[in-house]
């Protein structure tokens, strides 16, 4: 019905995210599908896998506008990195921390990784994109 197509996301109908961040998913090392029904209102959540040791690709962030990023890593391993702090996170661990904090999340593991993240409020505004480092 009208409410379902309005508000629920079956898996094969998710959307990727990869095409907004305008960077090959070869070169970053991760793919991200949107959860959320659309990113709107208050919040959006996603869902991101980490290929296999191949995501030491992926730049350090940080957002103008507060904010949170929330976290949940399903399956494999993953290093966070908030500002000069580096933390190994493992399958059931979840994370939640200011979006105007410099962070990277990378899989140094040799297993893909599958994080389940939210961002409130909505923000695409990147005040801090570091180049890749190749």
């Amino acid at each position: 019905g009208p409410l379902e197509r309005a508000h629920i996301v079956r898996r094969e109908n998710r959307r990727s995210l990869n095409a907004l961040y305008g960077r090959d998913v070869d070169r970053i090392g991760y793919t991200d599908q949107l959860l959320s029904a659309s990113i709107g209102d208050d919040f959006y959540m996603g869902i991101s896998e980490f290929a296999p040791g191949k995501s030491g690709h992926r730049p350090f962030m940080r957002y103008h506008e507060p904010g949170c990023h929330h976290g949940l890593l399903l399956e494999g391993e993953l290093e966070l990195s908030l500002e000069d702090e580096t933390i190994v996170l493992n399958a059931g661990d979840s994370y939640s921390f200011d979006q105007r904090k410099r962070h990277r999340v990378r899989n140094l593991a040799s297993k893909k990784a599958v994080l389940v993240w939210a961002v409130s409020p909505v923000t695409l505004d990147v005040a801090e994109n570091d180049p890749v480092q190749d």
